[in-house]
């Protein structure tokens, strides 16, 4: 079954005449019994008639409330209430009545509602059906006929001021609807200016040239033409610990631009800790704020927090020297442009984060295809030239001595298959297929058994049980390639017998050490020199490690061997992934 909730009926609010227009006819029917009982014409009828016409006032105002305001309506209510007062004479007396007045009930209404004409008409007609009807009922019309002049005499001086009460409210409803539309009109006049600047603040991936261009952006947002927006003193300030800093300003004298300002109290703090717009009259009183030369004169002040998703990075506070110039509206315009100030600084951080991650990935990649290069150049290119030389030697030595050549080819052969050794573990440790099809645990066991048959060097692994399983599946590429590295300079430089690599848990944690007993180096002398070298094997684990929320220490002095340990989380933060960019710097 669909079952649909349906919205209740809003209805359309009365305006003040309307009002009037109900209320004025619940006094008339409020005096009706009290003149009739001290006339002594106050009769159980009468009391009757009373009643009902109180229902139908009742009905009349509840449609009038609902929405019914049609001119058939108002026309029909007024035909009842003649009725009603016609009934009302006839039952207190006739053309002695003491109610005659009630004839005025449905016109008084009327020229509430429709203008004086509608109402001398309805008067007419509710006159004309009074004499009538008492006529009818006495047998005379002489004596109602004199009293209806008299009535409508009163009748048309009552309905001029009405009428002229409702001329005036209908003038001041189009003002006020004037008003109206001019307001609304400045409003998405403001929210329009608030959206260009917005945009033209979004533009700029640069973080200091956001920073520059904020202020000034959000000074055309705030402050009106007429409003002498020269005289606006403004600054921008980012936080800086428990201190805030002047970044950008406005109208501010070279003294002022040396301040900083403390963040737990005066309206900076309020403001920060409030986390919304600000207003006050001045700066008396704020000891922090009361130092800036510029803010002194000032008799308006607005201030606003940069923040965003729960980070508040600064303050951007506004100075006027004319009372009243910060409302509401400038309060709400002020919030929005330090909305939009925290997003452009956040989108120009991330754009610069993204800049040097590239920069430093193409390092990488260079770095890279140098090692590369010098691998290839100092094993693989040399073994062949090596190999050709035995091979043309062997070649010379097959019409002299045929041992001799047999010999020579055999050390070309072990030269050649070495070479192969050598090549395929460079293949590897560029793209250890191993890794993706078989995981961490196997890729590190390959690595070892290489590097022993390619080196003779004696290459121990040592995993912990359920370390590797715990450990994030997109982590795992980045641990590999800071392994592969360290075992590298292991591998070459430390003249090493054995070289240990363990993997183990400390609480949510994984500790990898690769380390040898080799002849070690000075840490500090071999940091120091990597530019001049042009290497970046140190500097590649150590962002690796970085990628990975780990912390890196080398720990090795001449003569004593080297230990490299690696201390990372076994998971990283929601959303990371360490190993493409690791594959991406590999590639």
């Amino acid at each position: 079954m669909d079952v649909r909730s349906e919205s209740p009926r809003s209805w359309p609010p009365l305006t003040p005449l309307e009002w009037v227009a109900v209320g004025q006819r619940w006094l008339w029917l409020g005096a009706l019994p009290i003149v009739a009982g001290l006339a002594d014409r106050l009769s159980q009828p009468l009391i009757a008639l009373s009643l009902g016409w109180s229902g139908f006032a009742l009905a009349m105002s509840l449609a009038r409330i609902a929405g019914a305001s049609s001119r058939r309506v108002l026309y029909a209510g007024a035909g009842v209430d003649a009725a009603l007062a016609v009934g009302a004479l006839a039952l207190s007396g006739g053309s002695g009545s003491p109610l005659w007045w009630t004839v005025l009930v449905g016109p008084v209404g009327v020229a509430l509602l429709d203008g004086r004409r509608a109402a001398l008409a309805a008067l007419g007609a509710a006159l004309a059906a009074s004499v009538a009807a008492i006529g009818v009922l006495e047998s005379s019309a002489a004596a109602p006929l004199g009293i209806a002049a008299l009535v409508l005499g009163s009748g048309v001086a009552l309905l001029w001021p009405v009428a002229r009460v409702r001329h005036r409210a209908i003038e001041a409803g189009e003002a006020q609807g004037v008003e109206l539309r001019v307001g609304r009109q400045r409003d998405l006049e403001q929210l329009s200016r608030i959206f260009r600047l917005a945009g033209q603040l979004n533009i700029s991936l640069d973080h200091e040239r956001v920073l520059d261009t904020a202020l000034e952006l959000t000074s055309e947002a705030i402050v009106d033409r007429d409003d002498r927006p020269e005289l606006l003193v403004g600054m921008l300030l980012l936080l800086a610990g428990e201190r805030a800093r002047i970044v950008s300003g406005r109208g501010l004298p070279a003294a002022d631009w040396r301040l900083d300002f403390r963040t737990g109290s005066g309206l900076i703090g309020e403001t920060i800790a409030a986390g919304r717009p600000l207003r006050r009259r001045s700066v008396k009183g704020d000891a922090e704020l009361e130092r800036v030369t510029a803010l002194r004169p000032c008799r308006s002040i607005l201030a606003a927090p940069l923040a965003h998703g729960g980070e508040t990075v600064g303050v951007m506070l506004f100075g006027h020297p004319m009372p009243g110039v910060f409302g509401e509206t400038q309060a709400a315009a002020l919030g929005a442009m330090a909305e939009q100030t925290m997003i452009a600084l956040h989108n120009a951080r991330r754009f610069q984060d993204l800049a040097e991650e590239r920069k430093r990935i193409q390092e990488l990649q260079e770095e890279a295809r140098r090692r590369l290069a010098r691998d290839l150049h100092d094993g693989p290119t040399q073994s062949l030239a090596t190999i050709a030389m035995r091979a043309s030697f062997a070649r010379r030595l097959m019409g002299r001595d045929l041992r001799a050549a047999e010999e020579e080819m055999g050390r070309a052969e072990d030269l050649a298959r070495r070479t192969t050794r050598e090549v395929r573990h460079m293949l590897f440790t560029l793209r250890p297929l191993v890794l993706e099809s078989q995981g961490l645990a196997s890729a590190l066991q390959q690595l070892a058994t290489k590097t022993g048959d390619l080196t003779g060097h004696e290459a121990l692994l040592e995993i912990e049980d359920g370390v590797v399983e715990a450990l994030e599946p997109g982590r795992q590429g980045l641990l590999f390639f800071i392994a592969e590295e360290a075992v590298n300079n292991a591998r070459k430089h430390a003249e090493a017998e054995h070289i240990w690599l363990r993997l183990r848990r400390a609480g949510d944690d994984l500790v990898m050490d690769v380390e040898d007993d080799g002849v070690g180096f000075n840490v500090g002398a071999v940091d120091a020199s990597y530019a001049q070298r042009g290497s970046l094997g140190m500097v590649s684990m150590r962002e690796r490690t970085e990628l990975l929320g780990g912390t890196l220490t080398v720990d090795s002095a001449e003569g004593r061997g080297t230990l490299v340990r690696l201390v990372a989380p076994l998971r990283g933060r929601p959303g990371t992934d360490g190993g493409a960019p690791a594959a991406a710097a590999e590639e």
